[in-house]
């Protein structure tokens, strides 16, 4: 695969994950202060995406930055297996009682350590 269009993908996960994360917790931190808790935390969200989406890109270039590459798959992996299984859920609405909040993080986190697991088994072989 081209070396710009992995790390672009790998970033746009990145930026995905991060979105996701500081977002939630944004708006869950400010909940008890501030009603509409959401409007503050999606641009908070917006922005820390953009800024690991940026430096995530930048870094994934670099050929020599294994254990990064591995990280940044892992994060990746996490936001990419979130949307996939919010998709699911929109979709496919006999899921919907089966994938609540936390199956489907759980889901993300087996799909994030499987994605930093493989390239160790890979290595012991």
């Amino acid at each position: 695969m081209n070396s710009s269009r992995y790390a672009f993908v790998v970033a746009v996960g990145v930026a995905l994950s991060t979105l996701l994360l500081v977002g939630g917790l944004v708006t869950e931190l400010a909940s008890s202060v501030i009603e509409f808790s959401l409007f503050l935390g999606i641009p908070a969200g917006l922005v820390g995406a953009a800024l690991a989406g940026f430096v995530s890109y930048r870094h994934l270039r670099s050929p020599e930055s294994t254990t990064a590459r591995r990280i940044a798959e892992s994060v990746a992996g996490f936001g990419y297996a979130v949307v996939a299984l919010a998709g699911v859920r929109y979709a496919v609405p006999p899921t919907r009682p089966l994938l609540g909040f936390g199956v489907v993080l759980a889901v993300a986190a087996l799909v994030s350590l499987a994605l930093a697991a493989c390239p160790l088994l890979e290595s012991s072989r």
